[in-house]
């Protein structure tokens, strides 16, 4: 069909060539099954293949060093710091409010 030829000719996108990249836009305006193309084929290359092999699927997290879960647990005991900007600025009425609960049929 039209849009998957225009989808196999464009799926490499664009190169920086003027006229090229201009084409590509078009077809990718003109036929969506191109830009998906074109944007599965750019996932696969740049994010799931290596030089020799796929890439894992899933890369373990680093450990969080010890004590990090602790030291974000700990409630802030200071109030954060101001630009000079904000020195003159009235302390805020509240620090938090818990919001009515919501009527039921509301």
């Amino acid at each position: 069909t039209t849009p998957e030829m225009y989808a196999i000719w464009w799926h490499m996108g664009f190169n920086g060539n003027f006229e090229n990249d201009t084409a590509a836009g078009t077809s990718y305006e003109k036929y969506p099954l191109a830009l998906a193309l074109y944007t599965a084929d750019m996932m696969a290359s740049r994010l799931m293949e290596g030089e020799k092999e796929n890439k894992p699927l899933f890369v373990p997290a680093d450990p969080a060093p010890a004590g990090a879960a602790q030291e974000a647990a700990a409630p802030a005991t200071a109030a954060p710091p101001m630009n000079p900007a904000q020195e003159d600025a009235p302390p805020p009425a509240a620090e938090w409010q818990d919001a009515p609960p919501i009527k039921e049929g509301a």
